[in-house]
């Protein structure tokens, strides 16, 4: 009876290495997609900032003069 319980054992750790070596990987590959995703997202923010720049600097061009012609008509 002993030996058939460690076959059973044997077999069992056998199937945690395997969901082990499983698991790994696909944390692996969910790193290496989350790493790809940050790429990604860090470029979408360099695109947004350069936007958001050139907005402020039409706004100020825009509002700056109707400011100054506010000071001139007083």
């Amino acid at each position: 009876m002993k030996d058939g319980y460690y076959a059973q054992d044997n077999t069992s750790d056998m199937q945690v290495q395997d969901l082990i070596k499983i698991l790994t990987e696909q944390i692996e590959k969910m790193a290496e997609q989350i790493e790809k995703q940050s790429e990604l997202i860090e470029k979408l923010y360099d695109k947004i900032e350069e936007k958001d720049a050139i907005i402020r600097k039409q706004q100020k061009m825009l509002f700056g003069r109707r400011s100054e012609k506010r000071k001139r008509s007083k």
